[in-house]
């Protein structure tokens, strides 16, 4: 995968993330979805991060994707992130 076909492909999903139909549709897979926004949290691309961390923030509204979160830890994921050079970036909306 290219880097602009997946900064675009992320950048879509926090779109259709922004709508409470788009969050609510992905509920079903909530534990595959915080996976691999977990995951893409490592890499390099900075405008990646910021679309990753918006679509965070949007569907860990959802009770169930929190509860989804905090059965893979993503708390100390992000934790783990904070801890790095990458305190600035990110935002957990985990409580």
């Amino acid at each position: 995968m290219t880097e602009y076909l997946l900064e675009y492909s992320v950048a879509l999903l926090h779109n259709l993330c922004l709508r409470s139909a788009g969050r609510w549709s992905l509920e079903k897979d909530a534990e595959n979805v915080l996976r691999v926004l977990s995951d893409l949290l490592s890499h390099d691309n900075e405008s990646l991060k910021s679309y990753l961390n918006g679509t965070l923030f949007s569907v860990l509204f959802i009770q169930s994707f929190k509860e989804k979160a905090n059965q893979i830890g993503l708390k100390q994921i992000i934790d783990s992130f904070m801890r790095g050079d990458h305190a600035h970036k990110t935002v957990c909306v985990l409580k």
